[in-house]
C-alpha cells in the first residue's frame, strides 16, 4: 500500500475517506482527459486540415495570425499521422 503523503495528499482519517477522494479524483481526470473516446474522422480530418493551413500560413506571410509556427505545425501533424 502507498502511503497518502507519497502522493502528496494529505492524511487520510480512514481508508475510506481516502478512497472517496481518489475516486473523485479519477473521474475528474477522465471528464478533463477523455482518452476512452475514439476521434471522430471529420474532425480528425478538419484538424489536419487546418494545421496544414497554418503550416503555410506561417511559412508564406510575415506575420501570420495562426497561433502556430509552421515548425509547431508539422510537429503536431506528425504527432497525429503516428495515432493512425
Amino acid at each position: 500500500m502507498v502511503d497518502a503523503r507519497v502522493l502528496g495528499l494529505e492524511p487520510f482519517e480512514s481508508q475510506v475517506d481516502l478512497r472517496g477522494s481518489l475516486t473523485s479524483e479519477y473521474w475528474v481526470h477522465v471528464d478533463y482527459f477523455p482518452a476512452h473516446r475514439g476521434l471522430d474522422a471529420q474532425a480528425e480530418k478538419a484538424v489536419i486540415g487546418t494545421l496544414g493551413h497554418g503550416c503555410i500560413d506561417d511559412m508564406t506571410s510575415p506575420g501570420s495570425t495562426f497561433p502556430w509556427s509552421a515548425t509547431e505545425c508539422r510537429q503536431y501533424l506528425g504527432i497525429l499521422q503516428n495515432f493512425r
